[in-house]
C-alpha cells in the first residue's frame, strides 16, 4: 500500500518539476492507477458533479417556462372575458353623446340597414331620437317615447334599444335591477319603484337578437303591463 501511494506521489511531483502539458499528466496518473489502484481522480468529479448541477438547473428553467406558459394561457383566454363584462364596459356621459330626432323611424331602420323592435301599438304621440358616439360617430343607441292610453289611465313608455358595447348615462337607472322574470321566452330582468302619487314606474332590461333593450313604464297600476309591452314590441 506504501509503494502504490509512493508512486503516485512520485508522478505528481514529477508533473510539478517537468513542463508537462495537462494531457500527458492526466494519461500518466490514470496509468498509474490503473496499474496500483486508487481513487478516482478529482476533475471526474468535478465533471460529474457540474453535470448534475446542469441538469438540476435544466428541470428548474423547463419548470419556470411550464408555469409562465400556463399563466400566460390563463390571461389570454379569462382576461378578456373579464373585460367584457358588464362593469368593466366603457362608460359614457351625455356630452360624449349626440343625439338627432328621427323623423320617420321605418325610414330610418330601412336607410341604416337596422334590424330590431320597437313598440308599434297605438299611441297617442310617438317621438324617437338616435344617439351617436361624437369620437366616433357610430351610432350607439336609438330611444322611443311614447303616449298610451289604458284602461287604467296614461302610461308613458320610453324603450332604448343599443347597438354597440357599452354603458350609458341615459340607462343608468337600469343599473340594478334586482328581480328576474320570463316574457315571451325572454329573461328580464327587472324593477318596480313606486311613486308617492300612487304611480309606479317599471324598469326591465333584456337581450333580443344580440341587442340590448331598456324598457320603462311609468304607469297607474303595473299588473301585466311589462308583459302588454314587451309583448307588443314588433
Amino acid at each position: 500500500m506504501d509503494d502504490k501511494r509512493d508512486i503516485i506521489d512520485e508522478i505528481k511531483n514529477f508533473k510539478e518539476q517537468f513542463p508537462l502539458n495537462a494531457e500527458d499528466t492526466k494519461k500518466a496518473e490514470d496509468l498509474t492507477r490503473e496499474l496500483y489502484g486508487g481513487k478516482a481522480p478529482t476533475h471526474e468529479k468535478e465533471e460529474k458533479g457540474e453535470v448534475l448541477a446542469s441538469s438540476r438547473k435544466r428541470n428548474i428553467v423547463i419548470w419556470c417556462v411550464s408555469v409562465f406558459l400556463v399563466c400566460a394561457l390563463f390571461l389570454a383566454i379569462f382576461l378578456p372575458l373579464t373585460l367584457r363584462g358588464g362593469n368593466d364596459l366603457k362608460y359614457y356621459n351625455y356630452e360624449q353623446i349626440k343625439t338627432e330626432n328621427i323623423d320617420d323611424i321605418s325610414v330610418f331602420l330601412n336607410d341604416n340597414e337596422l334590424a330590431c323592435k320597437y313598440y308599434k301599438g297605438s299611441a297617442v304621440s310617438s317621438t324617437y331620437q338616435a344617439g351617436y358616439i361624437i369620437e366616433t360617430n357610430v351610432l350607439a343607441f336609438l330611444q322611443q317615447q311614447s303616449l298610451v292610453i289604458g284602461a287604467d289611465g296614461f302610461d308613458t313608455i320610453e324603450l332604448g334599444i343599443v347597438f354597440v358595447e357599452g354603458r350609458f348615462k341615459e340607462f343608468d337607472d337600469f343599473e340594478d335591477l334586482t328581480e328576474t322574470m320570463e316574457i315571451d321566452g325572454l329573461s328580464v330582468q327587472y324593477l318596480q319603484e313606486e311613486q308617492a302619487n300612487g304611480s309606479c314606474i317599471l324598469y326591465a332590461s333584456f337581450r333580443l337578437d344580440s341587442l340590448v333593450y331598456y324598457l320603462q313604464v311609468t304607469t297607474q297600476s303595473a299588473e301585466g303591463k311589462l308583459e302588454t309591452y314587451i309583448g307588443a314590441l314588433a
